[in-house]
């Protein structure tokens, strides 16, 4: 692979979601509605979610990132994927290091599974769309050495905490063949 990650989003199904609470409908009873008809249009199927959301630090201190970036948060698994096709879901980070993952509603996670979490302070483009180099010194974007791993368990949980250790290390000049070094909608 590349690098050239390319994400599994279900983006017709948020912009819909997301224009539903922009006009004042989004009711709960109204936003389920919504999604159960485009999933129906769409031949989807609604999966199930667990919470995962939490704090990252850069440092043991909030992120500093500049203006013209952002720090995005992937999620890994190649759990019976063929190469290329591994799936991931990314978000990305408030100027305080505050993170949730959404799906179909804001904040309601992401399928419970064994991840791996990679990290990109990148730039943003159109969309859900991250280009340019890693801030971040290529050093947690690689799933073959990232050093964490989670558990999503069904309930979810909104308390997680990562903290990367930048500060002193050298870059990884050439990103390995697995690592993220961009996000790109599928």
């Amino acid at each position: 692979m590349s690098g050239d990650y390319l994400l599994r989003t279900s983006w017709p199904l948020g912009l819909l979601v997301t224009a539903i609470a922009f006009c004042g409908c989004g009711s709960r009873a109204a936003i389920k509605e919504a999604i159960k008809e485009q999933l129906a249009e769409t031949k989807g199927t609604q999966v199930e979610v667990a919470k995962f959301s939490g704090n990252v630090t850069i440092d043991g201190q909030p992120p500093s990132v500049s203006p013209e970036h952002v720090l995005v948060l992937i999620l890994y698994s190649a759990l019976d994927a063929q190469p290329g096709h591994e799936t991931l879901y990314h978000t990305t980070c408030d100027k305080d290091g505050r993170f949730e993952f959404t799906r179909y509603t804001k904040g309601d996670g992401v399928p419970p599974g064994s991840y791996t979490v990679l990290f990109d302070e990148l730039i943003p483009r159109r969309g859900s769309q991250f280009i340019g180099a890693d801030e971040l010194k290529n050093l947690y974007n690689d799933p073959d050495n990232s050093p964490f791993h989670v558990e999503i368990a069904p309930l979810g949980k909104t308390d997680w905490e990562f903290n990367l250790e930048i500060a002193g290390k050298d870059p990884v000049a050439t990103p390995a063949s697995h690592a993220n070094t961009r996000i790109m909608r599928r």
